[in-house]
């Protein structure tokens, strides 16, 4: 039995090409080589603007409740650092869940319909 016909499969009338099966890579991907410096000080500047006004805004929140509301500043420094803490932590959670979620639907249609339904208690 030839190598051509190894790969045949007989259906009666019908002659079928089976493909072989697939081996697994042995290796890794090709690598590749690190981005320039340059590179990677540009894409950090895009993230500038976002650290600027978060911080600008946290600073802004903790004047604004220590001294025109009158909240103790450490009440207010708490606050700010528990709510922090809890996206530090739920951010790489949720990343992980989202990206590695499979469902009937699709892989990132249960991430959509729950963003909906946020939005549509916050406008609402």
């Amino acid at each position: 039995m030839s190598n051509n016909d190894h790969n045949k499969l007989n259906l009666g009338d019908q002659m079928a090409t089976v493909n072989p099966p697939l081996e697994p890579i042995s290796q890794s991907p090709i690598p590749t080589p690190p981005l320039p410096w340059h590179t990677r000080v540009f894409y950090g500047m895009g993230a500038m603007a976002f650290g600027i006004k978060s911080n600008g805004f946290d600073y802004y929140l903790l004047a604004f409740y220590s001294q025109v509301v009158g909240l103790d500043p450490r009440l207010v420094g708490l606050a700010l650092f528990i709510s922090l803490l809890f996206d530090a932590v739920s951010d790489p959670l949720v990343g992980y869940w989202s990206d590695n979620l499979r469902s009937r639907w699709g892989a990132g249609i249960l991430s959509c319909m729950e963003l909906r339904f946020r939005l549509r208690c916050v406008f609402s």
